[in-house]
């Protein structure tokens, strides 16, 4: 049981960062693939290695670091690739990784054994609220709002059909294909996600 939960916990954060595949946040995906892999090794050496032939506090240290690492990534990776495209939301977005990653680190501190006193603990409940309510209002106004500057164009059906063949040959997502026709078309330079 234990070896298919890390196995469905780390497919769950693959998924996160793999959405920023071929975006200018692949580096960020990338990243947490990394921390992914090192949590989940290390989760089924916990699991399956014979305690006494390691230092289970070091791997528990790095586990537990691994999995914050991972999980701050997962989150980092959301955000960007659903609400990185809406300029407006630029200052409510970095603000939310940055206090994401103040989290991760502080975390991060408490389980490589700095010590924490009640001050720590109210602090850490502080940023924890500001970053999840960050995260949800980000991720909705990226999903739901809508830009004053975009525009909804409504195409016939052939053409409609087309370009979704178009995005499904590609990868790419039809807003994308638009966007880029139509700069193509003008002479200028499609913004991509």
């Amino acid at each position: 049981m234990g070896t298919t939960s890390v196995a469905g916990c780390a497919s769950m954060l693959m998924l996160c960062y793999l959405a920023t595949w071929g975006s200018r946040y692949g580096w960020c995906g990338a990243a947490g693939a990394l921390a992914d892999v090192l949590a989940s090794g290390l989760a089924l050496t916990l699991l399956w290695a014979d305690w006494d032939s390691f230092d289970g506090d070091t791997v528990g240290r790095l586990f537990g670091v691994s999995v914050v690492a991972a999980l701050t990534l997962a989150q980092v990776c959301l955000l960007a690739v659903l609400a990185a495209r809406r300029t407006s939301l630029g200052m409510l977005l970095w603000s939310t990784v940055a206090l994401a990653v103040l989290l991760a680190a502080v975390v991060g501190g408490l389980i490589l054994g700095v010590d924490a006193d009640e001050g720590t603990v109210r602090f850490i409940g502080i940023v924890a609220i500001l970053d999840v309510l960050g995260t949800l209002v980000t991720i909705a106004l990226g999903v739901f709002g809508r830009d004053e500057k975009s525009l909804t164009v409504t195409l016939t059906p052939r053409v409609a059909a087309r370009l979704r063949a178009r995005s499904l040959e590609t990868g790419v997502p039809v807003t994308a294909l638009v966007d880029e026709a139509i700069a193509r078309y003008w002479g200028l330079s499609a913004d991509r996600p």
